[in-house]
Formats: structure tokens, sequence, C-alpha cells
């Protein structure tokens, strides 16, 4: 990817939010935001398209900014393909998906502490983004809803075309005790979560670096122990 090109489409299409309305709007964290901006890591095209269209530009060029199409690519027709198992899917795709579902449980991890230790944690989490808190459980079998409730009162709930956007209201003195079994099993299994580096280290990932790879996300082969 051209880094230069999504980042000046970046700065040009959402001038003059800073990096916190940004990641509100697009339904990300702000330090991905940050991690774009220096392109330490790339956008998906997902979140690409979201940023286009909540800022009111056109997606196709978007994703022509990001390097996901071409100028050809739009004079042509376009078919889509879905990957139908793991085996069609890069590992730096698998790692880079891997690294957003865990800021999602750490942010989560974020409100609960915030909750319960009366500080204060500026992340937003898009109400799809919720599906991914529960580790032990495909996203598609979570009902997001279920770790909201319990702390709605907790929440600041924004709307935003259509789609919902939670933050930490104020402080409360809430002790863990009082909340219901299930989110406190979140405590726990999040905070494990937390202390994972969701920027990509060996240790997070499993991963052993050898001479045919030259890189990985946020970073390249010398980040990696060789065996």
């Amino acid at each position: 990817m051209d880094k230069n090109a999504w980042t000046r489409y970046l700065e040009v299409t959402t001038h003059p939010d800073n990096d916190k309305t940004i990641a509100f709007k697009v339904g990300v964290s702000p330090s991905t935001i940050g991690r774009w901006r220096s392109g330490e890591i790339d956008p998906k095209p997902r979140q690409v398209v979201a940023l286009a269209r909540r800022y009111g530009k056109s997606p196709l060029a978007a994703l022509v900014a990001a390097e996901y199409l071409s100028a050809e690519d739009l004079e042509e027709d376009l078919t889509l393909h879905y990957a139908a198992d793991l085996d069609e899917i890069s590992t730096l795709q698998l790692v880079d998906e891997l690294r957003d579902r865990l800021e999602v449980m750490n942010d989560y991890a974020g409100w609960l502490a915030s909750i319960t230790r009366e500080t204060g944690h500026p992340a937003h989490l898009a109400h799809g983004a919720l599906r991914y808190v529960h580790p032990a459980v495909a996203p598609s079998q979570v009902d997001g809803m279920d770790f909201i409730r319990p702390i709605a009162s907790h929440l600041h709930v924004e709307e935003l075309d259509g789609d919902k956007y939670y933050s930490i209201d104020r402080p409360h003195d809430v002790s863990v005790s009082d909340l219901p079994p299930h989110v406190r099993e979140r405590i726990q299994e999040t905070s494990a979560a937390r202390t994972a580096n969701v920027d990509g280290t060996r240790q997070d990932y499993d991963l052993v670096a050898n001479d045919s790879i030259n890189e990985f996300p946020s970073g390249n082969d010398a980040d990696y122990d060789h065996a």
C-alpha cells in the first residue's frame, strides 16, 4: 500500500476531526487511527468503506486511495469472492483480524475498570463490535447486548447513520461483586486479553518466522524469533 496516498486521503477526508472523533464514526479505537496515520498498519477494506460512508465520500474512491482497487478496476465488472474456510485466508489477514478482536476486548475491559475504579476510559465501541467481547464463542453466536444491558446505566449511547456507539458516561462507585455473573466472567477473561500486545508479537500469536517470511503486520521478520 502507498502509505502516503492513504494518509493524504485520510487527512483530507476527515479534516478537521481528531482521531477520537474519527474512531467514533468508523467504529474503531483512536489508537487504530493513529496507526493508520503512521503507516504502522493498513486499514481493512470494510474499514475504508465505513470511513468513506461516514464522511459522505465514494467508497470506491476510498478503496482506490487505499490501493485495494485501481482506477482500471472501476471500469470493469467487479466479482465478489468470499473465503469458504481458513485455508483461503492469509496468515497476515488472520493476525490482523485477531488484533482487531483483541482491541475490542481490551476496550471493554477498560470500561469495566473505569466503572469499578472510578477512572475515565475514552474508548467508543460500535454495537457490531460487541460480538467480539466473548473470546470463547464465535462472534456469530454472541449477542453483544448481553454485555451492554448490565452496565447500561454507566454508558453514553450515540447514534450515527442508524448505528449505535457506546462509551463510558461517567465514573461510578460500583463493586465488581455488584455486576452480573456473566459480566464478572468477562472481566476475568478480558483481563487476560488486555495483557496481549495487540501490535503483534510472537507470544501473542504463537508465530515463529522463517527465512521465507519477510513481512508481518506492524513490523518485519526481524521482530520475530527464528526457529
